[in-house]
């Protein structure tokens, strides 16, 4: 191979390493990027789930309440009928 032929390849060479050194920088910052947004989604999903387990230890709370209610209320009506 002609010199010139070896120059121009040496030259396509290092272009292709530079690309690639790019492609690689702008992975890392993907990479990086998206393990931030994912951790910021984790913790919400975690903030999510607290209050839904908050949420239905209240909805159990309020339903055995009005269930002793309701029964407390018939129990005057019984009361209330027999006099």
């Amino acid at each position: 191979m002609s010199n010139e032929i070896l120059k121009q390849l040496l030259s396509e060479v290092k272009n292709i390493n530079k690309k690639l050194i790019s492609v690689e920088t702008e992975l890392k910052n993907f990479k990086n990027e998206s393990n931030e947004r994912f951790s910021r989604l984790e913790e919400g999903q975690s903030r999510i789930e607290k209050k839904l387990d908050t949420v239905h230890d209240q909805t159990a709370n309020l339903t055995e309440f009005r269930t002793e209610t309701n029964m407390k209320l018939d129990d005057i009506s019984d009361k209330i009928n027999a006099v």
